[in-house]
């Protein structure tokens, strides 16, 4: 991690709910190299969080919330440079392949040698699918899984963004748990909104929303992390799982529960 990115720092100063009353969370604040899980029931404000974070709002938006980020080489750069965002609903407009979309974006942001980018990009977005895809796949033969890698890949490593911002990771038809080790191995700021206990877990720290205001701040216990390892032991399975499903194969019958003698 370079010093530039060691110094950041995403810090965020309460607004109002939607009740209009100040948030509980006064203040609350994030740094490189760490995945906030933003949970809480539908309508709760998670999609709201994150287009506060996103424009970097200084007190302007419907929640009142002032969003920084501090460090060096933030001042006076465009938020569109610093912070990326991949909602729910994904549509490409461009006719052209996903290897030429990655290099048209990595030129267009000025990035050195931009085939070599492009082809890191498109081997990462590669290992976040079952799936994988090609240079000259135009991108409307892409599935929905494969958009989301393909997007995934290119905000981290084309964009270079240092704020990632996912909106229900679990709806992207990738392998989430490799997406958020890829985040965290580039040391990006990341808030992942999410239902899904397996990626809120996988946080060290949960952002709890609830009529529109951050309610709480809370810190994964030692509990949940045992609690995290049975759910990935479960997960492994399932997508051991879906890959036979995917291969044709039939599947074993689950074995039957022992009966203790009465």
């Amino acid at each position: 991690m370079t010093p530039e990115i060691r110094s950041l720092r995403l810090r965020v100063d309460r607004g109002t709910g939607k009740d209009g009353r100040p948030e509980p969370v006064r203040r609350w604040e994030v740094r490189p190299g760490e995945v906030l899980a933003v949970v809480g029931p539908t309508g709760s404000g998670k999609t709201r969080l994150l287009a506060d974070v996103e424009r970097l709002a200084g007190g302007d938006s419907p929640s009142g919330r002032r969003v920084r980020l501090e460090g060096a080489g933030v001042a006076g750069r465009d938020p569109e440079a610093l912070v990326a965002r991949l909602s729910q609903a994904m549509g490409f407009y461009l006719d052209a392949t996903a290897g030429e979309f990655l290099r048209l974006h990595a030129e267009h942001r000025g990035r050195p040698e931009p085939a070599r980018l492009a082809a890191e990009a498109l081997a990462a977005a590669n290992g976040l699918v079952g799936e994988p895809f090609a240079d000259d796949t135009p991108l409307a033969l892409l599935s929905g899984g494969q958009a989301r890698a393909l997007m995934v890949a290119d905000v981290v490593l084309v964009s270079a963004c240092p704020v990632v911002l996912i909106d229900e990771l679990e709806n992207a038809g990738i392998d989430r748990l490799r997406a958020l080790d890829f985040l965290l191995a580039h040391r990006v700021i990341a808030l992942v909104a999410t239902h899904d206990p397996l990626i809120a877990l996988r946080a060290e720290r949960r952002l709890v929303l609830a009529g529109g205001a951050v309610q709480a701040v809370v810190r994964r216990t030692a509990a949940e992390v045992s609690l995290l390892r049975r759910l990935q032991a479960d997960h492994a399975r399932t997508e051991a799982l879906k890959d036979r499903l995917r291969r044709g194969a039939t599947l074993p019958a689950s074995p039957r529960p022992s009966r203790r003698p009465s």
